[in-house]
């Protein structure tokens, strides 16, 4: 990405519907909507699916977008929000996780020293904590993933999900508690 916004008149052009800006600005954020649905479900159909509702939402609801903001925060929000009423439907409860790979299938690379077991030992621990995020409840889960996997800030989370900004901070803290349970469980064995 060249940079973090598509130029002024292309978001212009895109909320009048013209197509062509319309897809210049998916083919600029898909990666990024798509990474997100991905993290959140762990599914990489379920996310493709996700993303594709997260655009068709933003172009039917493109009016309703404020060209005084930034636009990248607002597709954040409308993304969290298709993926959060997706995930709420099909999982009714705390989902387990059973992938633990990258969007591909592919074991995430861990970069080690020259000692390959080394190696193996972070990329293990790296999808421990990886299954410990995806099995927190769904609201603790989206805000640990806006927060540490798209570097959002505590505003830009509480703007994206509609909620007082201590309500994020709460939910924040009890999601890195949980976490911390949950790794020490692992690492005791249970």
């Amino acid at each position: 990405m060249a940079s973090d916004e598509p130029a002024p008149e292309t978001i212009g052009k895109a909320r009048t519907g013209d197509h062509d800006a319309f897809e210049a600005i998916v083919r600029h954020y898909d990666r990024m909507v798509y990474s997100l649905a991905y993290r959140l479900c762990r599914d990489r159909n379920e996310a493709w699916d996700m993303a594709q509702e997260a655009f068709m939402r933003v172009f039917r609801n493109f009016d309703k977008y404020d060209p005084k903001y930034p636009f990248r925060p607002w597709l954040m929000k409308v993304a969290t929000n298709v993926c959060l009423n997706k995930i709420r439907g099909k999982y009714r409860g705390t989902p387990t996780v059973t992938d633990v790979t990258d969007p591909d299938g592919e074991p995430i690379p861990v970069p080690g020293g020259p000692d390959p077991a080394h190696a193996v030992a972070r990329k293990d621990s790296a999808q421990v904590v990886r299954a410990a995020v995806a099995a927190l409840p769904v609201d603790y889960r989206v805000i640990v993933t806006l927060r540490y996997l798209e570097d959002q800030s505590y505003e830009e989370i509480a703007e994206a999900l509609e909620l007082p900004l201590g309500t994020v901070k709460n939910r924040l803290f009890r999601a890195r508690e949980l976490l911390k349970e949950r790794l020490r469980q692992v690492k005791d064995g249970l």
